[in-house]
């Protein structure tokens, strides 16, 4: 059976398993647990839901602090700046981060283009010293492939305690030579609680994101359901089906039992992705689906 005529969807909102449209399939791969690549492929944007989180307000804020310095698409200005989102693992802050850098590659009308350095996307290291020097080599590398007119934009994603000034360092020799924009993506705990008042090269705008909301929840699954539903045919007229509110609050709010609850929005996609892939095989018409229940089988 397939998602359409069990629950009315073109597809599995959560983790598609079709490209999606104007996006490579390598893209499309695992997107229930890993960023919204949206610098590279616009169109998934169209997955990303602002009220699942801080963002709409970080967004607004990040669009007003850049356009009072002359980034407004398609125009750009002369300054750089270094951000810092922090905040629990699986809260958004990589594709948030990404959002922003897609706004950004927006501001220099073609055929100019940003620079993007996004390698430490996927990349942990095992410790503050082997970071720090990774950033030494990350500075050699950007000047020998870049020039002055170029406009640059690096993420310095999964930044450890111990490594920041180093990262801030990095903008230091950057900014003095291109222009550049650097995010500081850190779940790091000593980062989280860090005061970066007196620190050199402190962020020009530090963004937080937090664990889920039952608002949040519900306002994300309606969102991707929305953009999945299909069009005509019996598809139904509540775009939370085959999710109910007062299940989803209840999963986010109370907790299952002694496994815990959902706190991420991680943790909500793979369950929301995995309980409609048990789902589907009941057949027509899909019933209801628990996401507590389902959060229960996914952690036992």
């Amino acid at each position: 059976m397939t998602y359409e005529e069990v629950f009315g969807i073109r597809d599995n909102p959560f983790c598609p398993n079709k490209p999606y449209e104007g996006v490579s399939p390598f893209l499309m791969a695992k997107l229930s647990s890993l960023p919204l690549q949206i610098h590279k492929a616009p169109r998934l944007k169209d997955l990303f839901s602002e009220d699942a989180g801080p963002f709409r307000d970080a967004i607004q804020d990040f669009q007003s602090l850049l356009q009072g310095y002359g980034y407004d698409p398609p125009g750009v200005g002369t300054e750089s700046f270094v951000f810092l989102i922090r905040g629990p693992q699986g809260t958004g802050k990589t594709t948030l981060a990404l959002w922003m850098v897609d706004w950004l590659a927006s501001c220099l009308p073609p055929p100019g283009r940003w620079k993007i350095y996004d390698d430490w996307i996927h990349k942990d290291f095992v410790s503050a010293e082997a970071q720090a020097s990774a950033f030494l080599a990350l500075r050699d590398r950007i000047l020998q492939e870049t020039s002055e007119t170029d406009y640059i934009c690096v993420l310095l994603d999964n930044l450890l305690g111990g490594a920041e000034q180093q990262a801030l360092n990095l903008y230091g020799d950057l900014f003095e030579k291109r222009v550049v924009a650097i995010f500081l993506i850190t779940s790091d705990h000593v980062l989280l609680n860090k005061n970066w008042d007196n620190a050199r090269f402190s962020p020009h705008a530090i963004y937080q994101t937090e664990d889920l909301s039952a608002d949040n929840a519900v306002h994300y699954i309606r969102d991707r359901m929305k953009v999945f539903r299909a069009h005509g045919g019996n598809s139904p007229a509540d775009l939370l089906y085959p999710f109910r509110e007062d299940d989803i609050r209840s999963s986010l709010e109370t907790g299952a039992d002694e496994t815990g609850r959902i706190v991420t929005l991680r943790q909500l996609n793979i369950t929301l992705c995995n309980a409609l892939r048990e789902g589907v095989k009941l057949g027509p018409p899909g019933p209801p689906i628990s996401l507590v229940q389902a959060y229960q089988r996914l952690v036992a």
